[in-house]
């Protein structure tokens, strides 16, 4: 007769819940979940109309917008395997768009407009550079 297989508390797998066996969050996981973030929302932000100052005239915003909302999800896609590329595009196009934040929301004219392009470039870059910081290989039996 074989026996029951023992997790790390003793008991056999049999008999301890589901609920007990979840190893909770892993940051790895949070990393990939706020890249995947990022890139979605600075792509949004560069296609939605009228979403940011800086989208409204032919400039550099939004190839770079456009890039690094890529590269952000491919860094989410080649995490698992190759987390120092994945960690150096998020880092590389973050400080890029978190530069492209503050230039544009130099020249904006101030007030609302200067607050929303800040705004539309700062926010995804935090949210890239946080991934950067906690992103690597995907722990498959946590949760997120």
């Amino acid at each position: 007769m074989r026996e029951a297989p023992v997790t790390d508390t003793g008991v056999p797998d049999e008999v301890v819940s589901p609920a007990a066996q979840q190893h909770g969050i892993s940051k790895h996981n949070v990393g990939l979940v706020l890249a995947v973030a990022a890139g979605v929302l600075i792509l949004v932000e560069s296609v939605w109309p009228g979403s940011a100052p800086q989208a409204e005239s032919l400039n550099f915003w939004l190839p770079l917008a456009v890039v690094s909302g890529v590269m952000f999800l491919l860094a989410a896609y080649l995490a698992d395997r190759h987390t120092a590329i994945a960690r150096t595009l998020l880092i590389v196009f973050g400080v890029c768009m978190l530069a492209s934040g503050i230039y544009f929301g130099s020249i904006a004219g101030g007030g609302g407009r200067s607050l929303l392009a800040v705004i539309a470039d700062v926010l995804p870059s935090i949210l890239a550079l946080a991934a950067a910081a906690t992103i690597g290989p995907i722990d498959r039996r946590a949760y997120p």
